[in-house]
Formats: structure tokens, sequence, C-alpha cells
């Protein structure tokens, strides 16, 4: 990549390019003495420690100028290309299995008609122990997982599931996504450290559960 910077100030004359690459200076008959004194300060090393810097990683330092035009330093360097992740839209040719984690049966009956709409296919747990079991021995893409459940909350099913796969050595974690009527501020974090990757309140809209999936599902590629 090429980097060129221009000074439109007081040119450089051809004798004078070798010395400006060991101390930039400013002939003094050129500028006012106010100038030179304010702005030069006798040091100028500026030049030569971006000589030294290009050089340090690999480049050097062309500098033109032109009378009465001013000067231009030029430096290319070398980079190589960086590992990142790119993010992606879901693949929608293929079918995704949703778990919901919702004791109540218009609520179960709400989320997987929205889910049908986008695609997706979904089974139900009544409560937190039976997700938990389902997703032991099941395979699930996502879970939308209701806080407020009886026998086992959301949070603690959800550190369970968390603490099942530290066990098993999986580095890759079941997305889990909690589901409340409280929109309390403090309930994001706590789900958060409970180990789910979002959060989402009721009343929910079928853009809400598609948001929150799709942030989910996105697969990832290194490139």
């Amino acid at each position: 990549m090429m980097f060129a910077v221009t000074d439109t100030g007081i040119n450089v004359s051809s004798s004078e390019m070798a010395d400006i690459v060991q101390i930039f200076f400013v002939e003094e008959n050129a500028v006012s003495e106010t100038y030179f004194t304010k702005y030069d300060g006798g040091i100028r090393l500026g030049l030569r420690i971006c000589k030294e810097l290009c050089e340090l990683m690999g480049s050097r330092m062309i500098v033109r100028s032109d009378s009465g035009k001013g000067t231009i330093f030029e430096f290319s360097l070398t980079f190589g290309l960086l590992e990142t992740e790119l993010e992606e839209e879901p693949d929608l040719d293929r079918e995704y299995k949703i778990l919901i984690a919702e004791d109540h049966p218009i609520n179960q009956k709400i989320l997987a008609r929205l889910l049908a709409k986008d695609g997706y296919t979904s089974e139900v747990a009544n409560n937190g122990a039976e997700a938990v079991r389902m997703i032991v021995s099941g395979s699930y893409d996502a879970v939308l997982m209701d806080l407020e459940m009886p026998i086992l909350s959301g949070m603690d099913a959800t550190r369970r599931v968390r603490e099942m796969e530290a066990e098993r050595g999986m580095t890759k974690m079941l997305p889990i996504i909690g589901v409340s009527g409280n929109s309390r501020e403090e309930y994001m974090p706590k789900c958060l450290k409970a180990g789910m990757q979002g959060y989402i309140t009721k009343p929910y809209v079928h853009q809400d559960i598609f948001d929150a999936l799709a942030q989910c599902l996105r697969p990832r590629r290194v490139v």
C-alpha cells in the first residue's frame, strides 16, 4: 500500500535531499526569524524519525520536491492478510430446529407459529428440567428459553447446559435466547452471565424472534 503526504510549504532543493534524511531543516534565509525560532526550534527531527520507522517496517521514504509547489513524502508498506470472522446471512436452504422452552400452552403455540413463518421447525419443553433433558438427548440449533418456568428456571437450565458443554469439552455453545415478561434492565446482564446469547421481552413480535435467531444462527467463517 502506497502512502503519500504533501507539504505545501517551503520546497527542498536537490542539494538538501541527503541532509533531509539525517535532520530535517529549513533554510534560514527562506523564512523569517520568528518562524524559524517558533516553529523550527533548530531540531526538526520528525522526518528522521519517520525515515527510521519506515525502515523498521521494511520500507524506505522517498522525498520529491518542486520549487514553489512544496514537497511530497512517499513510502509503501506490505500488509499480510488478517484472519477475521466475517458474518454471513443464515443458510436459508438448511432446516433449523429450535427448542421452545415455555410452560404456557398459548405462548408455546404463538412461538411455534412465528418460527414456522420463517421456515424453522420446533419442539416444545414444558419446563427447565425437561429442556435440559431434551438438549442433552436431542439436536437443536437454538433454544428460546423462558426465564420463569416450574421445576427449573430458564437461567438455571441454561447454567446446567453450559456446565454440560464444558464437561464434554464442547467448543461451540448452543445458542440460548432468554424470553421473559420482565423488562427490567438488570435482567439482561443476569441472562448473559448465566450463559445466554440474547434476551427478548414479552410481548414480542415476529421481528423480535427473527432478529434474535438470525443473530445467533448466522454462520461465521475465517478468511
